[in-house]
């Protein structure tokens, strides 16, 4: 898949392709000629502009909020993390640059709340925002048991007593 660009205007070319022979003083000095070399042209965007299509609702058994227009309800948070992570590496997005700008729109209103406090205690205690490792084991603490689990292990905790 092509990511899409909102603006144009924010790509900028980088031309890629130096001779390995190039002499690191005539760059210094100035006087940098280099070689005739296959050049190529890379385009970055300065902005994260880039538009995710096929993004699902952050939504499974136990924790749907909204089943209008045939959102897709997944079988468990895992599943869910693991349609994110697949959708954002199809477009070569990386999970630690994008995740922050992204999620917040797929959560459910409870989860928001949860996630902005996560973000805000998280920011304080490190200085930095948090990685997608560290928002998956956070989130994945806060709402990983559906309710057949949450069954299971109270039930397992009831024949212990």
């Amino acid at each position: 898949m092509t990511s899409v660009f909102l603006n144009i205007s924010h790509k900028i070319p980088i031309n890629v392709c130096l001779s390995m022979s190039d002499d690191i003083s005539s760059v210094a000095s100035g006087s940098f000629s280099p070689a005739p070399v296959a050049r190529t042209e890379t385009y970055v965007s300065r902005a994260p502009t880039t538009i995710v299509p096929k993004l699902c609702l952050f939504q499974w058994e136990g924790q749907v909020f909204d089943r209008t227009s045939g959102h897709q309800v997944f079988a468990d948070l895992k599943a869910c993390i693991q349609h994110f992570e697949d959708i954002m590496n199809s477009h070569c997005l990386d999970l630690d640059n994008n995740y922050l700008r992204l999620l917040p729109p797929l959560l459910s209103p409870t989860a928001r709340i949860w996630y902005d406090d996560f973000l805000t205690n998280y920011r304080t205690a490190h200085a930095a925002s948090p990685s997608w490792n560290d928002f998956t084991t956070g989130f994945t603490a806060r709402y990983g048991l559906n309710v057949h689990e949450e069954r299971a292990r109270c039930a397992r905790e009831l024949t212990k007593i």
